[in-house]
């Protein structure tokens, strides 16, 4: 990598005569430069991406973006995307917790500097909007163009003040921008769904912009303007600066070195330029004030030739307890000519079930951009409970023969799909955004059988559900939908079978917008079903470990002794004489006495007796 400062500069003072071409002589508004700090590990991040992105989409043009992948969260990852200019800058605003980020650095102590721009939404907003309000007393421009044979860039910047400045010295940065960085990310919610390719758990596959590559001009600036012997720089100062950069293959972590390379793609870059009033003296007191800044598009030259490569590869399980996945890829458009027609190969390479699809378009992908996400439209064997890997190539661009040398892989995680027997019950507990929950229970042709939601707003849901019409062995499929896209904080939901045996759940709350997995019932009629009033006994959570419940649906009024048994048949804990009323009754019973091992949860009453199986583990 090869960086060089050229040293074609003017710098003209008072209102002389000077080579100004592209930069505006009029009094413009403050930008507003937002250096965001994030990383792999911080689930809240990609909220902050969202609010950040969300604030320059409603001011287009007028906010630069910048991420700076640094500090605990960003540890730990290979690769993580850290630069050497990361700790440096944060160290400016003694970051405390992330994501958070500086507004053009400016206040006057470390705290006035933070702006979280995480969970608690968008109140630095209204400091944002007092940026763009102010007038500027400098204007920047810049043109950059990229030889796409040479890979070298040049960055042309002009800096014009229309009013004095009182300060030692201003320094320009030029800084290098990536888009569309494919890596993993910590993700507590479905937040900036859009940048989502694929998900498992909390961790997703994520789509990355504004990541911070190379500050060309070092990480403070270099220092083009200098006060005069009145201590200002002068209305009129004019500047003119060219930069030439090597932009490299790939570029390695700082932390982990050349084993963590992410290629640099032609098409992905963009530049921040934005001029500041100096160089911090104490970095944790007080950072060198951003006066304003440009968001700068590269333009490409020497491109030429036929050439794509496979962006991403993304899955969507088949539900209905099917051994197939669904596929999505997205591909870069590498070379000069619009591509119209791409055929790709997707092979999984542990079955050997090899498909093809060709995707068309009339619009064309021109140089250097993504295509859309592409499904193809026949789903690929990947097996339950298992880990299939998948390699998508492009076999063909425009109908001509094409040899990807790069294809792209991924893997993917199938649950196992648990079983159980007699009618199930789900246990159901909401935050207090409950209205915006709503579940489905689908047989395998896809029907909808069991369906809730409507709840009330601003309550927390706990509720116990019976599946009274999964009356028939089969495949079923639970799916909970959030119309807020972020899940419930500390809410869960767990499906269990007559035996209080646990087919699915989701204990976080983590579902994001919607959340779907399959379950079968072998059985409708459960080993522990009784004659007589008890219709239905369920115990549950099950193992247990200090409280467990138990669930007794019985047709009438009645009265039942309550007691627990362990293999010996030797009572272990009695709950003595419990009023059941018609319908379902639940009952706690402490077990934090119990040691680890297999019991029996006896229920008796005068019209039958049922008995239920609970494993302690602590």
């Amino acid at each position: 990598m090869k960086k060089v400062l050229f040293a074609v500069a003017s710098l003209v003072l008072g209102y002389g005569t000077f080579a100004q071409t592209i930069v505006s002589t009029e009094v413009q508004k403050r930008n507003v430069v937002i250096e965001e700090y994030t990383g792999i590990g911080c689930g809240y991040c990609p909220l902050g991406h969202q609010n950040v992105q969300s604030y320059a989409n409603q001011h287009e043009g007028r906010v630069v973006a910048i991420n700076i992948h640094q500090g605990g969260y960003a540890s730990g990852y290979k690769p993580n995307f850290t630069t050497q200019y990361g700790d440096a800058l944060a160290s400016q605003c003694e970051i405390g917790g992330y994501p958070a980020g500086t507004l053009n650095r400016t206040g006057s102590s470390a705290t006035a500097l933070i702006q979280n721009v995480g969970p608690s939404g968008t109140g630095w907003t209204g400091s944002a909007n007092q940026i763009l309000n102010q007038d500027s007393p400098v204007n920047v421009a810049a043109t950059a163009s990229i030889d796409a044979t040479t890979r070298k860039m040049t960055v042309k910047v002009e800096v014009y003040y229309t009013s004095a400045v009182t300060a030692d010295e201003n320094r320009l940065n030029v800084v290098l921008l990536q888009n569309n960085v494919e890596g993993d990310q910590a993700n507590y919610g479905n937040y900036n769904s859009e940048y989502i390719i694929s998900s498992s758990g909390n961790m997703t596959r994520y789509r990355h912009m504004h990541m911070l590559r190379e500050m060309i001009t070092g990480t403070w600036g270099e220092a083009i303007a200098t006060a005069n012997e009145s201590g200002v720089i002068p209305a009129g100062t004019f500047v003119e600066k060219e930069y030439t950069y090597d932009i490299p293959a790939s570029y390695k972590d700082y932390s982990y070195g050349s084993n963590t390379n992410v290629d640099a793609v032609m098409g992905e870059f963009e530049l921040a330029v934005f001029l500041t009033e100096g160089q911090s003296a104490n970095a944790k007191v007080k950072a060198p004030n951003i006066y304003t800044g440009i968001k700068v598009e590269p333009e490409y030259t020497n491109v030429t030739g036929l050439g794509a490569s496979v962006k991403s590869v993304a899955f969507e399980q088949e539900f209905g307890c099917k051994d197939l996945s669904k596929v999505f890829v997205s591909f870069h458009n590498d070379a000069g000519d619009a591509l119209t027609s791409v055929t790709f190969q997707y092979t999984n390479t542990a079955t050997n079930d090899v498909k093809t699809y060709t995707w068309t378009t009339t619009e064309g992908i021109g140089t250097y951009q993504n295509s859309p996400k592409i499904a193809f439209d026949e789903p690929i064997t990947t097996l339950t409970g298992a880990t299939s890997t998948i390699e998508v190539r492009i076999t063909e661009l425009n109908g001509q023969p094409y040899e990807d040398n790069n294809p792209k892989t991924a893997t993917f995680a199938k649950p196992k799909i648990n079983e159980g027997k007699g009618a199930p019950h789900l246990i159901l507990r909401t935050d207090n955004k409950a209205s915006e929950i709503s579940w489905f229970v689908y047989n395998d042709n896809g029907d909808v059988i069991e369906q809730g939601g409507n709840y009330s707003n601003g309550t927390t849901v706990r509720d116990t559900i019976q599946l009274w019409r999964i009356n028939t062995p089969g495949c079923y499929t639970f799916e909970i939908k959030d119309e807020g896209g972020d899940g419930a904080s500390n809410g869960r939901y767990l499906v269990v079978d007559a035996n209080g045996t646990t087919l699915t759940y989701n204990s976080k709350g983590d579902w994001g917008a919607s959340e779907k997995k399959d379950f079968k019932i072998s059985d409708i009629v459960g080993l522990n079903e009784a004659d007589g009033n008890i219709f239905q006994a369920v115990v549950y959570p099950n193992p247990a470990k200090d409280m467990v419940t138990l669930s007794v649906n019985v047709n009438d009024a009645d009265a039942a002794t309550i007691s627990v048994l362990d293999l010996m048949g030797r009572e272990v804990l009695n709950m003595g004489t419990q009023n059941l009323k018609s319908g379902e009754n639940q009952i706690n019973i402490n077990t934090s006495n119990l040691e680890n091992g297999m019991y029996y949860i006896r229920v008796v009453t005068d019209n039958g007796i049922t008995t239920n199986k609970l494993s302690i583990t602590k």
